[in-house]
């Protein structure tokens, strides 16, 4: 299906080579996995194609999706310029050739030409050709079909350069006709920096700020993007984001990480306008390929996992994968411990080449969920007479603390695509999760400046989310415009009960000499809320391509509706909203791989509650303006994107100036600023990622005046940086005595953040250290292929730092220094 059949590009680092070898072929040839000492001893590009026979299907279509297809369904890697293929056609084969044959009738009359560069690798040459030599030089490339990898249309992250994404669109297409800022964390940039979580493997993304809430985030993620709380999905369906059920998915699940930077509610439906971030989930492979590994380290940790796949039949039509892992770690903090079972299976049946459908199942028990608690600003921001607050000083009580957590769902991926023009895609996945939260909180530091008071929550809940997403796709042409036309319709449905209730009357604890076991009162529930809420959305979509100019146009209507009851309170309530969101974007496309680009779009949020009329809110509304420009030099496997934005949202909730118990819908928040973002893997066996952001977040309408929960005129809302910037370097050195060993490096700059909304005190900046040392073992003795030793340290320096704070009263420690050892096979 021609959703399924593109790949992005899978240079990752170059070699040593001379003459035409190295101009032409070193980045590709060691970006596809081969070892330096293998490179240097490789034969030059002979010019003969791979005599082996193939059957393939293809029917007749664009020439770029009849390539993509023919390098899917032979295993070949194809090089090729974009600009080639625009408006070529082929009138496809079906039968049993060698590559070469296959070739020769898929280029006819195209007036391209091909050269077999290796056995596995192609590159299609356009005339006139260099004199000199023969062959044109090397375009940019385009294509890598690997025929092992299922992961459209979601697609696989290889090295650390991704070319192409589904999240934007709904519709495989490249980065750099997309015209809004997207990021990607590779499965190779994820294994390098050994993140342990989605918040871990987002540090180096422009724009986002993974951690504000410090040691809390492991338990309870949240992640923020432009100044905005950021919605999480799993292979393109929103995850659950009630109350204490925010899942957590275990990052060695994933494929890779995308971001959508800006409102994404054309595609999404009921969205923040900060952006969404798309987990995307490992598949099923054809080439079989096994891993295990077993780690360990600080503070206490040991786990380990295994990642299994490849197909059950002979004929390969029916593929699995298994995916799983377990941990078993203490935290800095005392008392507290981080316990996680994870199983993620998967099943993949093809009965033909145009139809796919894929079952995805995980199931994730987290019996400690971590740490999930806070300190004042007095004892870890300001020192007492008695020094600061130790970071691994528990302001709970073992007695009484716990935050469990369960995760199960199942669901599938479907598609199938008709002729050259139509294709379907449907995904669905019903969601349960249970979560129990008890825990006793630190409030303020007495006179003495050591007792710290404290009160008792406790929360229990349980969630049934179902997610459907069905879309049709047409792809055809109008006189000289191509379209990719996406419509389709979603719903979402979810159950959700919650029991809490707080007890502000519990014993202090001296933070010098703590003792605990004390006797904790169990909060009495003053609510148990049962809640059901609906969503469902039309959107329709066009991508236009017109010469070297790209469009995008799109629109959605939403109908959001919910009801909710208090058995305590024997009160219910009922709540219903639409809203139309649009979006449009023009890209140009330079020869020289330059694609400055300017997009609009809109988003929308429910608001619950009543003003003082008893009218319902109104839904919280988003438009961004965005400008910038996106870079892929031609030749080298590099990607980079730079973009400004002025983001504001409306219809904020904000107090009512004339009923001061409620509130009205006069608050605007606006955030404008720059984003700069770079991924490349250079020919000097060198990988690096930049990123850069400056946001100037501010409230520009509100009814209030004081109170560090609030949102006043002119102030920044808490936690939100003006600046980031980060660098990561990852370096595998050529020496030949020492092939096979990778040094890794990052540094992280966390810009000040206001500590309340009152803008009354700041957290300072932090500059923070991590590094990487992998080494291949089967580099130094054949009798240990495939096993791989990795050493990972973030926070290199052991730097105390807040990594954020919300009022006097509500602080958050940031991770210390860890350090973990892990021990590899791959087969």
């Amino acid at each position: 299906m021609t959703s399924q059949k593109a790949r992005d590009c899978a240079c990752r680092r170059g070699g040593r080579a001379a003459g035409l070898r190295f101009a032409l072929f070193g980045t590709v040839l060691l970006g596809f996995g081969l070892p330096a000492a293998a490179f240097a001893q490789m034969p030059a590009p002979a010019a003969v194609p791979n005599p082996a026979m193939m059957s393939l299907s293809i029917a007749p279509q664009p020439l770029d999706t009849a390539l993509t297809a023919f390098a899917d369904q032979g295993g070949l890697k194809l090089l090729f310029a974009s600009q080639d293929v625009v408006g070529l056609r082929t009138q496809g084969l079906s039968g049993r050739f060698t590559p070469g044959e296959a070739l020769s009738r898929l280029l006819a009359g195209t007036g391209l030409g091909y050269r077999f560069t290796d056995a596995r690798t192609v590159t299609l040459t356009k005339a006139p050709t260099d004199s000199s030599s023969g062959a044109m030089a090397l375009p940019p490339v385009q294509v890598e079909g690997q025929q092992a990898d299922l992961q459209a249309p979601y697609g696989p992250g290889v090295g650390y350069v991704a070319t192409r994404s589904a999240t934007a669109t709904k519709s495989d297409t490249p980065l750099i006709e997309i015209p809004q800022a997207i990021s990607t964390v590779t499965r190779q940039q994820m294994d390098d920096q050994n993140a342990q979580s989605i918040r871990q493997a987002l540090r180096y993304t422009s724009g986002v700020v993974p951690e504000r809430n410090g040691l809390n985030g492991d338990a309870y993620e949240q992640l923020y993007g432009r100044g905005f709380l950021m919605e999480e999905y799993l292979d393109g369906l929103r995850l659950p984001t009630n109350a204490y059920n925010i899942l957590a998915v275990d990052p060695y699940d994933l494929a890779r990480v995308e971001v959508l930077h800006g409102p994404a509610s054309v595609l999404y439906g009921q969205a923040n306008p900060g952006g969404m971030v798309n987990l995307v989930s490992k598949l099923p492979t054809e080439t079989p390929q096994h891993e295990v590994f077993l780690q360990g380290g600080s503070p206490g940790q040991v786990s380990g996992g295994f990642d299994l796949s490849g197909p059950v039949d002979p004929d390969g039509k029916v593929l699995y994968r298994l995916v799983g892992s377990a941990k078993d770690a203490d935290t800095q903090v005392d008392h507290i411990k981080q316990e996680r079972v994870n199983l993620a299976p998967s099943l993949t049946w093809r009965p033909d080449a145009d139809t796919s459908f894929t079952i995805i199942g995980r199931y994730q028990y987290d019996p400690q969920a971590g740490y999930y608690n806070n300190l004042p600003a007095l004892g870890t921001l300001y020192g007492t007479p008695f020094g600061k607050i130790p970071t691994r000083l528990d302001p709970g009580d073992p007695s009484y603390n716990k935050y469990s957590r369960t995760e199960e769902s199942i669901g599938y991926l479907f598609d199938h695509r008709f002729n050259d023009t139509w294709s379907v895609h449907q995904s669905l996945r019903y969601t349960h999760d249970d979560a129990t939260m008890e825990n006793v909180y630190g409030l303020a530091l007495g006179s003495d400046n050591r007792t710290l008071s404290r009160y008792a929550f406790a929360n229990y809940t349980s969630l049934d989310q179902f997610d459907v997403d069905t879309n049709t796709q047409a792809k055809f042409a109008t006189g000289p415009l191509r379209h990719t036309v996406t419509a389709g319709v979603d719903y979402q449905r979810i159950s959700f009960k919650e029991r809490y209730g707080s007890n502000f009357d519990e014993p202090s604890l001296d933070i010098l000499a703590p003792v605990y076991n004390q006797f904790i009162t169990p909060p009495t529930a003053y609510s148990i809320d049962t809640q059901l809420q609906n969503q469902v959305g039309l959107y329709a979509q066009d991508q236009i391509r017109l010469g070297r100019w790209s469009f995008l146009v799109g629109g959605r209507q939403d109908w959001v509706d919910g009801s909710a009851h208090d058995d305590v309170a024997n009160t219910s309530a009922s709540q219903s909203a639409s809203k139309f969101t649009w979006r449009v974007g023009v890209v140009y496309l330079f020869d020289n791989g330059l694609a400055p680009y300017f997009s609009y779009s809109t988003s929308f949020y429910p608001s619950t509650g009543t003003d003082y009329t008893g009218s319902a809110f109104k839904p919280t509304t988003g438009e961004q303006y965005e400008i910038g420009v996106k870079y892929q030099p031609p030749g080298f496997n590099s990607f980079i994107t730079a973009s400004a934005f002025n983001l504001t949202q409306q219809n904020v909730l904000t107090a009512d100036s004339l009923h001061p118990q409620f509130e009205t819908q006069t608050g605007e928040i606006r955030s404008r600023g720059v984003e700069l973002e770079g991924h490349a893997s250079l020919s000097n066996n060198l990988d690096l990622i930049l990123s850069y952001a400056y946001l100037d977040n501010v409230v520009t309408k509100s009814n209030t005046t004081a109170g560090a929960y609030t949102d006043n005129v002119g102030e920044t809302p808490s936690g939100i940086p003006s600046q980031m910037a980060s660098l990561w370097a990852n370096y595998e050195v050529p020496w030949r005595p020492l092939v096979g060993l990778r040094l890794g490096g990052g540094v992280r700059y966390l810009g000040a953040t206001y500590g309340d909304n009152a803008d009354t005190f700041k957290v300072p900046s932090v500059t923070l250290f991590d590094a990487a040392v992998h080494y291949d073992l089967g580099q130094a003795n054949d009798k240990l292929k495939g096993w791989q030793a990795e050493v990972n340290a973030t926070n290199l320096f052991d730097k105390t730092y807040v990594a954020g704070c919300t009022s006097s009263t509500v602080c958050y420690y940031g991770l210390r220094r860890t350090v973990l050892g892990s021990l590899k096979f791959k087969w």
